[in-house]
């Protein structure tokens, strides 16, 4: 499930979001939140893959969601 964690108000303001919030607290175990930003087309996907990779091959319990939707939109930025 992909949720965000913090949004922007209309006055540029950084909100919590409390469905991210409540998301984060139903986890149990360890957690971490990684951000990746940069230019358009400089490999940020690449990297959060080769993570991904690196982190499945290292623990049998590291899991990703099953889905193709975006987890941040342009105005979340």
């Amino acid at each position: 499930m992909s949720v965000p964690l913090v949004t922007f108000n209309e006055a540029g303001e950084a909100e919590v979001c409390e469905e991210g919030a409540a998301a984060l607290s139903a986890v149990r175990g360890r957690v971490a939140i990684i951000c990746v930003a940069g230019p358009f087309r400089m490999g940020k996907s690449f990297i959060c893959s080769r993570l991904t990779e690196l982190m499945r091959s290292r623990s049998s319990s590291f899991s990703v969601a099953k889905t193709a939707s975006a987890a941040a939109s342009a105005d979340d930025v």
